[in-house]
């Protein structure tokens, strides 16, 4: 990886989680968590918030309604942002006038109680609110130890707790606990799971909720391996990001009905790449249990995880589990460039060795140099104006030439104002070759142009194996 290891910071996360890498044998029916069930279906009728009429009265009160009235307060371009917007001055994304956002953090357990004594003391300090469902066949004492950290224990119908096997039909877990939920916000932790540095970071935090473009995150998750101080920095775990925080507006969720696959949201995605969740699962679940899972997961007919939860025999690499990421660009004033593809361009991180058809994750840096915003599809509205992707160049005789020009696109990682950077991480295939090769970044307006139409954007050697 080309990047620092970053000892120093591996020691210090080390020690944070010192008490977490124990063995654990593991629970029944183990699954990691809620996995959610459509909200849409919830009679709004019978106020499925507590907080709804609250809630309610509270927007009413919001200064932002009547500077909106008054036309003093406009985002302009359907909500994607002014066009015209001062070069150099960050915009500011986060809630004018408004109160501070709250948040209900959300895990649910069988038989966990040992996962939850490691777990909840950390959720219980950065949450609002605490909420953990029990599955009712529990026969050890996780409502007893989740009664200690939470504001609400729900008691989850065992049929309901992960039997997630496609029925449209099916309430989950998650759907069951909605009603208890108080936060603007809702996190979502499985049992085998504990927060990085920066989502413990309370203040941190709260600045991610205060995003009023933002409906959900996109957060990835370290797998760590035993001892349980690294983690895989290799696909397909390294890149494993999942939506886990989310507006709590039960009308814009689309939970899933099928175990490993993503909960859906409207509105605008945000990816994370500095602020990450740390998965047990490798450490705490020996391998027999692994394969248990695997097995009940391919008996509901759907992904299995065998890649993921299987991984002693596959070819991977590790990082220190306190192991930063380089930042991005600073977003210090520069020249404006009159090009609406107009940006600074490059990796952060990449593997400078990779395997021949094989997917790698890498870490760019993008600063918006156009003067137009750059944004992500907000679901059911809009599709996003600009797209990251890559090529791949191979070297001949010191001499570079075009290999493979199309690739699969990525989403921006957020809403990028003229001046702005931010740090995406995007996964590249390599070539089916082995050999020298030259990696290139790119940013593409589908049907009209790329940015290395118009700029130099830097090459990366790559020796593919």
């Amino acid at each position: 990886m080309q990047a620092a290891d970053q000892q120093g910071g591996a020691n210090h996360e080390h020690q944070r989680q010192s008490n977490l890498a124990g063995d654990q044998p593991g629970a029944k029916g183990d699954g990691g968590g809620s996995c959610p069930a459509l909200s849409a279906r919830l009679d709004h009728s019978q106020e499925v918030h507590s907080r709804g009429a609250e809630g309610r009265r509270n927007a009413e009160r919001d200064p932002r309604h009547d500077r909106e009235r008054r036309g003093e307060f406009k985002t302009g371009d359907n909500g994607i942002g002014s066009a015209s917007i001062c070069f150099g001055r960050r915009s500011s994304n986060q809630i004018p006038g408004g109160r501070l956002q709250s948040l209900t953090i959300w895990t649910a357990t069988i038989n966990g109680e040992l996962k939850l004594r490691r777990i909840l003391p950390d959720l219980r300090r950065v949450a609002d609110q605490l909420v953990v469902g029990v599955d009712d066949a529990s026969t050890d004492e996780s409502a007893r130890v989740a009664g200690e950290f939470a504001d609400k224990v729900v008691s989850i119908p065992h049929e309901h707790y992960l039997h997630l096997d496609g029925n449209p039909n099916h309430v989950s877990a998650v759907e069951l606990a909605l009603p208890h939920f108080t936060g603007d916000w809702i996190l979502r932790v499985d049992h085998d799971e504990t927060l990085g540095p920066a989502l413990s970071d309370k203040e941190h935090l709260r600045s991610l909720l205060s995003d009023r473009y933002t409906t959900h995150y996109w957060i990835p998750r370290r797998w760590v391996v035993p001892p349980g101080d690294r983690f895989i920095s290799s696909c397909p775990w390294h890149g494993d990001t999942q939506v886990r925080l989310y507006r709590n507006l039960p009308s814009i969720i689309d939970f899933s009905k099928q175990v490993h696959r993503h909960t859906t949201l409207l509105g605008q995605g945000r990816a994370l790449t500095h602020e990450w969740l740390v998965h047990w699962d490798l450490v705490w679940h020996s391998r027999a249990a692994r394969e248990a899972k695997v097995r009940w997961c391919e008996g509901l007919s759907t992904y299995s995880g065998a890649d993921y939860y299987l991984y002693e025999e596959q070819e991977y690499e590790t990082l220190p589990l306190g192991y930063v990421p380089a930042q991005p660009l600073s977003s210090a004033m520069a020249e404006p460039l009159n090009d609406p593809l107009g940006c600074k361009l490059g990796l952060l991180e990449y593997p400078e060795k990779m395997i021949r058809s094989r997917d790698h994750t890498v870490l760019l840096s993008l600063q918006n140099l156009s003067p137009r915003v750059f944004y992500p599809p907000s679901v059911g509205l809009y599709r996003g104006n600009v797209l990251l992707s890559y090529h791949w160049y191979r070297e001949q005789d010191d001499v570079s030439t075009l290999h493979i020009w199309d690739h699969p696109r990525s989403n921006m990682p957020k809403r990028l104002a003229p001046g702005e950077s931010s740090s995406a991480s995007h996964r590249v295939r390599a070539p089916s070759e082995p050999g020298l090769y030259w990696l290139q970044p790119d940013l593409v307006e589908e049907t009209v142009a790329w940015t290395s139409f118009s700029m130099e954007i830097p090459k990366y050697r790559v020796e593919v194996l």
